[in-house]
């Protein structure tokens, strides 16, 4: 019973997040209301590994919504690297969310014409990936080698979305 009250909490968290992000205009806002939120939820949480995912869910929402209003790139970049910093135990599901993070993040500053450091972030990523050997399914290593790649080549060629 204890992890159904997990599960609900941490979807009515999400439920509740989409639609401040919807109703919202204001990227501050969003924030703001976010974080109490998150507050709230993670009170009813049953233990720490709930919670830190629930962390891990709000600053991924709050990076895409900090993209999707246009916020300055100084705050795109800490909301990315907020992310980053969160501790994950939570693999294999949370290497496809890094990988792409990094590569719309990469793509964001290549439009923002910051190319140079989009590339640097996919070339570390591309040297990271190789400590996850083991770690992950090789299909999956493979999947996400050949998506770092492939944005590497687009943002090299400013060929961006």
């Amino acid at each position: 019973m204890a992890k159904d009250a997990e599960r609900r909490a941490s979807v009515r968290l999400l439920q509740e997040v989409v639609r401040v992000i919807q109703a919202e205009s204001s990227y501050r806002s969003i924030v703001r209301r976010v974080l109490a939120l998150e507050r709230l939820y993670s009170a009813a949480a049953a233990d720490e590994a709930e919670r830190r995912l629930m962390r891990f869910q709000t600053e991924k929402m709050l990076f895409d919504a900090a993209l999707d209003r246009g916020a300055v790139f100084r705050t795109v970049q800490r909301r990315f690297r907020a992310v980053l910093r969160l501790p994950c135990d939570y693999l294999p599901s949370y290497l496809i969310s890094l990988v792409m993070m990094h590569i719309v993040f990469a793509n964001y500053c290549g439009r923002r014409g910051r190319s140079r450091a989009g590339i640097r972030l996919l070339e570390g990523l591309a040297t990271d990936l190789e400590r996850w050997k083991g770690s992950v399914p090789k299909g999956m290593l493979s999947y996400c080698r050949s998506q770092v790649a492939q944005h590497l080549r687009r943002l090299r060629k400013g060929q961006l979305d």
